[in-house]
């Protein structure tokens, strides 16, 4: 606390949250969740006094352990436009008086601009400075919005591209027994554009674990499969006595292979229809 005596572009103290009756705290509090949402992010601790000439020790207020903080915070986030995601400290903080101190944090959004306010009385786009809550400037606004355009066009390709390679991964290997030992395919597997966009688009994909061990599934699985078809080329011409043999256990592989590059496709396009959803 005595780092942090002040507040921050990082941290906001409150002593509570807004009473019922409080229209206007309850609007500066969906400000700020905003404003944080629309920088680099921040905390909103509860339970410290706004009385800035107390001792640190004395500004240690605290919140009843018994209200249900999580629920009555969460309709501030909720009812900004787009909502925002936020996340808490559980269990919160004791004090040595048995109330408690609530963290909550609230991450940069790439859904950003986010705005309080309503249609009728208008809306108010904020940022987070090391001067508080400040109102972001026109061309910022514009900015932000054509960040977050971008963002989206960027998670459309990517989709568009892994639906690509499940195709691809579809078609190649042999399906028919009888030609095991015959035939072989000649498809390989790009995920340079998918490299790509995994690169520029990391701040929005970094929290979901199951995307992105997907996606790092496919690269392995597609690098895998193109040095084996790779190495299959530079024998498959030579004359030998077991080529039928040889043919048969390219193909098994292979599909396996493909079989599995379609797999992580579904998994990657199901988690990205789900941020892109939100």
């Amino acid at each position: 606390m005595g780092r942090f005596l002040f507040e921050t572009d990082k941290f906001d103290y409150k002593q509570s949250l807004p009473r019922g009756s409080d229209n206007s705290g309850r609007e500066r509090l969906r400000r700020t969740c905003c404003a944080f949402a629309n920088s680099d992010g921040g905390f909103l601790v509860f339970g410290i006094s706004d009385d800035t000439k107390k001792s640190p020790k004395d500004r240690l207020v605290g919140i009843d352990s018994s209200s249900d903080f999580p629920q009555q915070f969460g309709n501030y986030p909720r009812t900004c436009h787009p909502s925002i995601e936020w996340d808490f400290l559980n269990p919160p903080l004791t004090l040595d008086c048995g109330k408690v101190l609530h963290v909550v944090e609230i991450p940069k959004s790439w859904k950003a601009p986010h705005a309080a306010g309503d249609r009728d009385a208008g809306w108010r786009f904020t940022k987070r400075t090391n001067q508080g809550d400040e109102g972001m400037a026109i061309e910022e606004i514009r900015s932000a919005f054509l960040g977050q355009y971008e963002k989206r066009l960027k998670l459309q390709l990517l989709r568009a591209e892994l639906l690509g390679l499940k195709e691809d991964a579809s078609n190649g290997y042999i399906t028919n027994s009888e030609e095991l030992q015959s035939s072989y395919s000649l498809v390989t597997y790009d995920t340079t554009v998918i490299e790509s966009i995994v690169a520029d688009t990391y701040s929005i994909t970094a929290d979901d674990a199951q995307l992105l061990k997907a996606l790092s599934g496919i690269r392995r699985v597609a690098r895998i499969a193109n040095n084996k078809i790779h190495s299959f080329l530079g024998v498959v011409h030579l004359p030998l006595t077991n080529q039928g043999d040889m043919l048969k256990k390219h193909n098994e592989y292979m599909r396996s292979r493909c079989q599995r590059l379609v797999e992580l496709c579904d998994v990657a396009m199901a988690r990205l229809d789900d941020l892109l959803n939100r």
